[in-house]
């Protein structure tokens, strides 16, 4: 293949020149994945889209290679961004070849910390959620999350959408005494009397059931682990383990909106 032609240079991509661009993608159009062009969107409009490394590309003759998710991006938020453009990249060149960041690597947190962010935005849901956005989350309830994702608690009991709901309690100022002695009693299975009894009911019940699967796993798991700790912070006898319907502890930048 022949390189030496290809011309680079860094361009301010507006919405109006994104749409010209996108006009020259007719053979090697990907399926649009629109969660994605929305992550990208969402980071344009709050200024967290820097530089990117991965250049917007055409192949000789003027046909666009690589980039669509970006200009779309673009497009969908208004918002203009500084780009590499590559021009006369040789037919055949394929991209995005190599190993992607993973999340933990792109904000330097733990995967568990992540996963308990995703959980916590996504009420036992794993939220989809840019970098910037996992940071912004953190930079605020770093407490919160580091509460529950450290100690001795049983890793096997440790699914991020259980930690979601302790997070939550935490970040609404709740009786964090008695939240460490939740997790405590979830790691042990040790209780003191009747009213601890919740605890020990979601213990049994998570370690009893299948707790692989997808959101509708995830959720079933949040929502006992609310019932559960709801009678706990009580101090009340709990019969079984059940789900609660409704968010039983709203962050503070929940109840503001």
């Amino acid at each position: 293949m022949e390189y030496s032609n290809i011309k680079t240079r860094w361009v301010t991509i507006t919405p109006e020149v994104a749409t010209e661009m996108l006009g020259k993608n007719k053979k090697n159009a990907r399926n649009i994945n629109m969660r994605k062009v929305a992550l990208y969107a969402r980071d344009l409009v709050s200024g967290a889209w820097g530089l990117c490394d991965q250049p917007i590309a055409f192949y000789v003759g003027g046909e666009l290679a690589n980039g669509q998710h970006r200009l779309l991006a673009i497009i969908k938020s208004g918002v203009s961004a500084v780009m590499m453009v590559m021009h006369d990249v040789p037919i055949g060149t394929r991209f995005d070849l190599h190993l992607p960041r993973s999340m933990s690597v792109q904000t330097g947190l733990p995967t568990g910390k992540v996963a308990c962010i995703r959980s916590i935005v996504g009420r036992g849901c794993s939220a989809t959620m840019t970098p910037n956005e996992i940071m912004v989350f953190y930079s605020r309830h770093s407490e919160a999350v580091d509460f529950v994702y450290g100690g001795s608690h049983n890793r096997h009991l440790g699914q991020a959408p259980m930690k979601a709901v302790i997070a939550r309690a935490f970040a609404c100022n709740l009786d964090r005494v008695r939240l460490a002695r939740f997790l405590e009693i979830l790691g042990t299975g040790i209780s003191a009397g009747q009213n601890e009894s919740a605890a020990i009911r979601l213990r049994n019940w998570l370690l009893s059931n299948d707790r692989t699967g997808g959101d509708v796993v995830r959720l079933g798991i949040y929502r006992r682990t609310e019932y559960a700790l709801v009678l706990f912070l009580r101090g009340e006898h709990a019969t079984a383990s059940r789900e609660l319907k409704e968010e039983a502890f709203p962050l503070p930048e929940e109840t503001e909106q």
